[in-house]
């Protein structure tokens, strides 16, 4: 959500008048991706340009975009009726709208032991995705047979959940790998990276 408000008065930085203001006010950051939940632009002075310049390089701010280098470039830091949105903006727009607004559940950290028939299993699973997810499966499988299955609740954007069971009961008498699974039926990102396999060192 971004918010538009306006101010009569006319501030000042250093020496350059300054037409506008614009940023994020709410930005989670969740592996690739920077979602920004709140923005917000301030509109400080009445644009003489015939094209919104103000408003659009304020709104960029919002978006998240910082100041260009470029004078002919509408993310300038002084206003030029002439400047334009670039094309590398454009491309990175697209680029970020490309992706689907759904979740993107991944193992960041596992780890696994045995001690005798008994189980030990440490996971973190963290939303690198663009909502929050819903409600899945983490299913435990040794050498192909599954042995459990838990409820994981939903994750918000960014954040993630440590599990750790201990003393699962294995019935096979050697495991050479465990292998754990989230498993839904919704939409992700990417669900290659639902799973992750671990070897095993029985002790």
């Amino acid at each position: 959500m971004i918010t538009v408000t306006c101010d009569s008065s006319i501030r000042t930085e250093g020496r350059a008048f300054i037409a506008g203001e614009g940023g994020v006010n709410n930005v989670t950051s969740s592996g690739e991706f920077n979602v920004i939940a709140k923005g917000q632009v301030l509109l400080l002075r009445e644009s003489k340009c015939a094209d919104p310049i103000v408003g659009t390089h304020e709104l960029f701010h919002a978006l998240g975009f910082d100041h260009s280098e470029n004078p002919n470039n509408i993310m300038y830091p002084t206003v030029k009726c002439s400047q334009e949105i670039s094309q590398d903006m454009i491309n990175h727009i697209n680029w970020l709208y490309s992706f689907p607004e759904v979740p993107d559940l991944l193992f960041e950290e596992a780890s696994a032991s045995m001690q005798g028939k008994y189980l030990s299993l440490s996971v973190t699973i963290k939303n690198h995705g663009l909502t929050d997810s819903y409600s899945s499966k983490m299913a435990i499988y040794a050498d192909d047979k599954q042995i459990k299955d838990f409820d994981v609740e939903s994750i918000s954007v960014g954040g993630g959940k440590i599990i750790t069971l201990t003393n699962i009961l294995v019935a096979q008498l050697s495991v050479d790998e465990i292998e754990v699974r989230l498993q839904n039926n919704y939409e992700e990102i990417n669900k290659d990276n639902n799973i992750v396999v671990l070897k095993i060192k029985n002790s």
